[in-house]
């Protein structure tokens, strides 16, 4: 064989062996470039309250709310969700509004934008934005 087609041989060989890697790893590599986050359900906090009770007195009781902690209230906060994609279940965030009630202990009550089922992410590697596709740090 002449010099020419050996090379052309070996490039067209070595040119279908790359693409053949990159298509069986490209979900690895693909998953590689995602923000890496970390996510927990929030958690339930008693609340003081003052009432008035059946004799007219102000009493103090307490109540079970749902609730922040006040460090993340700083920035946004995100959401995970899942949602299939090519046939695959995979994981999301959306940017959630959040109302918020009283303070407390440090942790600040929610009444609505976030529900009890919900995970909050806590920790990322790289910046979100509504609507992100990310990997779950278990």
């Amino acid at each position: 064989m002449k010099v020419k087609t050996i090379i052309t041989l070996i490039v067209t060989v070595l040119f279908f062996a790359v693409m053949t890697i990159l298509t069986f790893s490209a979900r690895a590599i693909h998953n590689a470039s995602l923000p890496l986050v970390t996510a927990e359900k929030l958690k339930s906090v008693q609340f003081p309250f003052e009432y008035t009770n059946q004799n007219g007195e102000i009493t103090v009781g307490t109540k079970s709310a749902l609730a922040i902690e006040n460090e993340m209230l700083g920035g946004d906060i995100f959401v995970l969700y899942q949602k299939e994609k090519n046939s695959d279940l995979r994981y999301y965030v959306r940017l959630a509004k959040i109302e918020t009630g009283a303070e407390y202990g440090g942790f600040t009550e929610v009444l609505s934008g976030i529900g009890y089922g919900d995970k909050v992410v806590v920790n990322t590697d790289k910046e979100l934005y509504d609507g992100c596709e990310v990997t779950l740090n278990v």
